[in-house]
């Protein structure tokens, strides 16, 4: 869902309206290492990190990598 003109609401597609949901997670996942570990991760540690959080869906296979998703509620919980 994302904001439309007159205070509606309507859905989108694209990276215009992933990116923000994206760069939140790995903010999130940024600031748990961070704290877990006291000092700054890699970026690999967050990438692996967001993959482990990230559920795979067979129908996602060809369009995604390892068909996955975003699961940001799995991320806010560890």
């Amino acid at each position: 869902m994302s904001t439309r003109a007159q205070g509606a609401y309507g859905q989108k597609k694209g990276t215009s309206q992933s990116s923000p949901l994206v760069a939140a997670a790995v903010a999130l996942v940024q600031g748990q290492l961070t704290k877990e570990s006291g000092h700054s991760p890699s970026p690999r540690e967050v990438e692996d990190r967001l993959l482990l959080a990230s559920p795979a869906k067979e129908s996602l296979l060809l369009l995604v990598r390892e068909g996955r998703t975003l699961d940001v509620e799995s991320l806010a919980q560890k």
